[in-house]
């Protein structure tokens, strides 16, 4: 119960009470970053990586796209997956994560790229002005994130990024990966676009959404990864969920009967028949 509660966005219950874990600050940390040739190639360094049980503070993939906004400065990077780690703790554990991950991304066709790139990451990590600035330019702009196993995930984005394209308006369709599992691997796609004079702005982003979601979907993967599910991704959970998803909302109807917690959440779709802006 306490999985469906946590990831229940407040339609079970109300938290009262959260106790955090504190760790030592590391001893020693260490940046690395190296630039593929392809996607897949920075996919599956990543993936050789964790099944050495080595596992890096922090992982991010930027597409080539991606790299060429934040690093298109560096030669070596040029035309490539720009792949950036840290590696931190203790000493000598930190020394052996570091050898045993340059040598796995330089097996994979990894370019190294020193310290830069990742002293870069920390510096723009939280800024968010690219959403703030869009409307200076009457753009539609948002970020999706969706989980996917490691086994197709290559075919997904390049599936993704394609159906995108499409999109009547669209400007920029890119992603980044920064969440990394045995089993799979957690994708952000950024779009952003001019709406069609047919369209109006909110028709616009639901389209993309859409297309983004129903793309993941058709090639096996999750419509959501750890942002929840929310508004726009509810009208997915019957077709994620199938039959399971009658279970949920009879659990749902059991904690609460009168559907005062959060309601318009995950169990009903609001925008089921769209609306204005």
């Amino acid at each position: 119960f306490d999985k469906l509660f946590i990831g229940g966005e407040g339609t079970l219950g109300i938290v009262t009470k959260a106790t955090l874990k504190i760790w030592p600050y590391p001893e020693k940390r260490t940046y690395i970053s190296y630039a593929f040739p392809t996607f897949e190639d920075s996919l599956e360094a990543t993936r050789q990586i964790l099944r050495q049980q080595i596992f890096p503070a922090v992982i991010r993939i930027y597409d080539a796209d991606e790299t060429y906004r934040h690093f298109g400065h560096i030669e070596e990077a040029k035309d490539k997956v720009m792949v950036v780690f840290i590696c931190e703790g203790i000493g000598r554990l930190v020394d052996l994560e570091e050898q045993i991950t340059k040598e796995t991304c330089e097996k994979n066709n990894g370019v190294e790229c020193g310290e830069e790139p990742v002293e870069h990451w920390f510096e723009t990590r939280f800024k968010v002005t690219d959403t703030s600035s869009t409307p200076t330019f009457q753009m539609v702009f948002d970020t999706i994130e969706i989980g996917f196993l490691w086994d197709k995930a290559a075919d997904m984005y390049h599936s993704v990024i394609e159906a995108t394209k499409k999109v009547k308006g669209i400007v920029m369709i890119t992603a980044h990966v920064s969440h990394f599992y045995p089993n799979g691997v957690g994708f952000y796609f950024t779009f952003a676009g001019v709406p069609p004079k047919e369209l109006t702005d909110l028709e616009f982003y639901q389209e993309v959404w859409d297309t983004v979601v129903k793309t993941v979907e058709d090639c096996g993967g999750s419509f959501g990864h750890h942002h929840g599910v929310g508004i726009n991704r509810s009208k997915w959970m019957p077709v994620e969920w199938g039959k399971s998803f009658d279970t949920l909302k009879s659990i749902k109807k059991l904690l609460d009967p009168n559907n005062i917690l959060n309601p318009g959440k995950i169990y009903e779709s609001p925008w089921k028949e769209r609306g204005e802006n």
